[in-house]
């Protein structure tokens, strides 16, 4: 029996207001609070967020 697969898909945004951009760093932060098995980054296309990525 396969066990069921669920999954969070999350995005970051880009806003002039601070209070409704999301960061890289926000989201990684966020999903730590999951307690996920696996974490997967699609997507790192600018040196800000690799440097994120990399601190984290």
């Amino acid at each position: 029996m396969a066990l069921p697969q669920t999954g969070v898909s999350l995005t970051t945004r880009e806003r002039p207001d601070e209070y409704k951009r999301v960061t890289m760093a926000d989201l990684m932060t966020q999903t730590n609070y999951l307690n996920p098995d696996v974490e997967l980054i699609a997507e790192i296309n600018t040196p800000e967020s690799f440097e994120t990525f990399a601190e984290v």
